[in-house]
């Protein structure tokens, strides 16, 4: 599954760079880690217009919802890193900033009433049939938002729309029907399956020392960090009454989240709750000690260099660690149930390895192509003198009955098969390389589930090439620029 995310993640986009403020109700979920290096908040310029990272934080909230949806409770925080979400995210907010300066150069703005229009019709708004004013405040500063800020994301989609609007793509019942035999096409085929993990090319030492010395360049240490450290204890001895911690839940119900992003029960967060009281009792007896230490009246416990992956702390803080300038010392932050000072000592920036520091890396990496190589091979030469199992009609919907073939492999497979010209070839899917014969082909049954169905992928797909051509377009008329990784 993840392979088909992340292979597909640039043509999910257009399906989720218009959508209606979905972030309400949802659940917010935590954002990973970042090294936007400007300051106050900006992480790209597009055009003339600054993203500010409250809109990455509520795209990247979306689109984790949106796949949560799609993916079910296996879909979780750890996941979305594996896929790349902040990506994603970051690609989709950059496009609609492109739309946007594009709106503004043809006129096209919203009005009040086109935004009043969208609110009164949010159900998370709604009590008893009408829109409710203090519900919507209410829900509001639960999410963390503002009337302001809200009604400003609402117009910017408000505005997406209505450009979309000038690019959309209708079929006409001719075309309709020509490409429909397209998608109703079935092929009989005879398949082999060739297995990449099967195959164990061997390396010799020389081999690897060859292959390192060509990409040397591709081996580098880690960043790593001199830190000085000072540890203040929490006393979490002190039991909160139960009208407290309700208040506090109230108002940060979304620090306490599940795996999945959701929000935890005042019940499931209890005993969380009583703890960050009690840190927040203790962080006078932290801060104390911080300006002690920043003033060097006072000792730090411990000196370490840890490598970046290695640094035990929240994303927050150690993107704090990353951007801090040598001798800063950070404010008291809580980690393990007590409060850690830290001063940064010295960044230390990636170094090329040595060859015996690089050796295991790089035999990985040179069997992986040896390893690719002989898969091609093989499958030339099996492809010579091929046989094949017959496994009847399939189409482009056939992906679940392929054996051998997870369904995104099969799916990628089927998809590659029906663009290809040659009636016999090869067609390499990840790490096995599937041999097929055509041996005729036919029109599947047509149906009236299928039509709409045909039609419907087919608009879409017009409107994402249009849509993926005005994009391109756009970049080169606006200057882009994400502080991602660009330093301070």
């Amino acid at each position: 599954m993840m392979t088909w995310m992340q292979k597909r993640k640039n043509w999910l986009i257009p399906t989720i760079w218009i959508s209606t403020i979905a972030f309400v109700g949802a659940g917010f979920v935590g954002w990973g880690s970042y090294d936007f290096g400007k300051s106050q908040g900006a992480v790209a310029q597009v055009g003339e217009k600054e993203v500010k990272f409250s809109a990455l934080q509520d795209e990247y909230n979306n689109i984790y919802n949106q796949y949560s949806q799609m993916f079910g409770t296996e879909f979780n925080q750890e996941m979305a890193e594996k896929f790349k979400l902040q990506d994603v995210a970051l690609d989709a907010i950059i496009q609609k900033y492109l739309l946007l300066n594009y709106a503004e150069e043809l006129g096209i703005g919203a009005t009040k009433k086109d935004i009043a229009k969208e609110l009164v019709q949010m159900p998370a708004f709604i009590v008893d049939g009408r829109f409710d004013k203090n519900t919507y405040i209410k829900v509001l500063a639960q999410n963390r938002t503002t009337p302001t800020d809200f009604e400003e994301r609402i117009k910017q989609d408000v505005i997406l729309r209505k450009v979309q609007s000038l690019f959309t793509a209708t079929s006409s019942q001719k075309e309709l029907a020509t490409l429909s035999k397209l998608f109703l096409l079935e092929d009989e085929l005879k398949i082999q399956i060739i297995d990449g993990d099967t195959l164990n090319p061997q390396t010799t030492e020389d081999q690897v020392k060859q292959y390192w010395e060509k990409n040397s360049n591709n081996y580098m240490s880690e960043p790593s960090y001199e830190l000085q450290t000072f540890a203040t204890s929490i006393d979490n001895t002190m039991m909160h009454s139960d009208k407290d911690i309700e208040e506090h839940y109230t108002v940060n119900k979304f620090d306490y989240l599940k795996e999945d992003g959701k929000i935890q029960t005042l019940e499931e967060a209890k005993e969380k709750i009583n703890f960050d009281l009690n840190a927040k009792l203790s962080k006078k007896t932290a801060l104390k000690s911080y300006l002690k230490l920043k003033k060097d009246k006072q000792k730090f416990e411990t000196t370490l260099t840890l490598f970046e992956s290695k640094l035990p702390y929240a994303q927050e803080d150690i993107k704090n660690i990353q951007e801090a300038k040598t001798g800063t010392v950070l404010k008291p932050f809580v980690h393990n149930k007590e409060y850690i000072t830290i001063k940064v000592i010295k960044q230390i920036k990636p170094q090329a390895l040595s060859y015996e520091k690089a050796k295991s890396l790089a035999n990985e990496d040179l069997l992986n192509t040896l390893k690719t190589s002989a898969l091609q091979d093989e499958a030339k030469k099996q492809l010579e003198n091929f046989q094949g199992k017959n496994i009847g009609f399939v189409s482009t919907q056939s992906a679940g009955k392929i054996d051998g073939l997870t369904p995104p492999q099969a799916q990628q497979f089927l998809t590659k098969l029906f663009t290809m010209t040659t009636k016999k070839d090869i067609i390499i899917i990840e790490n096995k390389a599937i041999i097929y014969e055509i041996l005729q082909s036919r029109l599947g049954n047509e149906d009236l589930a299928k039509e709409n169905s045909i039609k419907t992928s087919i608009e879409n797909l017009k409107n994402n090439e249009i849509m993926k051509s005005l994009l391109e377009k756009l970049r080169m008329q606006y200057e882009v620029y994400s502080y991602k990784d660009q330093g301070k």
